[in-house]
Parts: structure tokens; C-alpha cells; sequence
């Protein structure tokens, strides 16, 4: 029983138990919380320009640029294998 408990504190102290994130999920909401948000917001602010009437083919530019950054960023989070455990956040 005192080896249990002792697994048991070891794991939850190196970030092993299961009510923590695993890296690749780490991954995702940080890109949730940065990337997909300024994606979000550029797609926004586009089209409420084009609803407004204007035509801004540079803010466009930066609407794709921000948008395939977060898909490249997801890409890399996909690439993370799902059961490595984080260690501390």
C-alpha cells in the first residue's frame, strides 16, 4: 500500500496523472487561445471591411497569412504523439 501511495504522489507530481494535459493537447489550446483567435479575429475584421465596402487586398494577404500560420501550427501540434505526458505547465 505505501508503494501505491508513493506512485500515486510521484505521478501526480510529474505530471503523470490523467487530469492533466498530454503535450499534443497543451499544443492545441495554446494555438486555440493564440493562432485560431488572431485567424478568427482577421477573418472577422475582413469581412466586416468587405461588408462595409472596402476593398483592402493587403489586409486580405494577412487574413491568409495569420490563417495558414495556425494551420501550419496545428499540423505541428497533430505531429506530437497523444500519450506523452506534460511535465508541469
Amino acid at each position: 500500500m505505501e508503494t501505491l501511495t508513493k506512485l500515486i504522489v510521484l505521478s501526480a507530481v510529474l505530471g503523470l496523472y490523467p487530469g492533466c494535459g498530454t503535450r499534443r493537447h497543451v499544443c492545441y489550446f495554446e494555438l486555440e487561445r493564440n493562432e485560431a483567435a488572431s485567424c478568427n479575429r482577421a477573418l472577422l475584421g475582413s469581412l466586416l471591411r468587405v461588408q462595409d465596402g472596402i476593398e483592402d487586398p493587403e489586409y486580405s494577404y494577412y487574413t491568409a497569412y495569420v490563417c495558414h500560420l495556425a494551420e501550419q501550427k496545428r499540423k505541428d501540434c497533430e505531429a506530437i504523439p497523444a500519450f506523452l505526458p506534460t511535465i508541469g505547465l
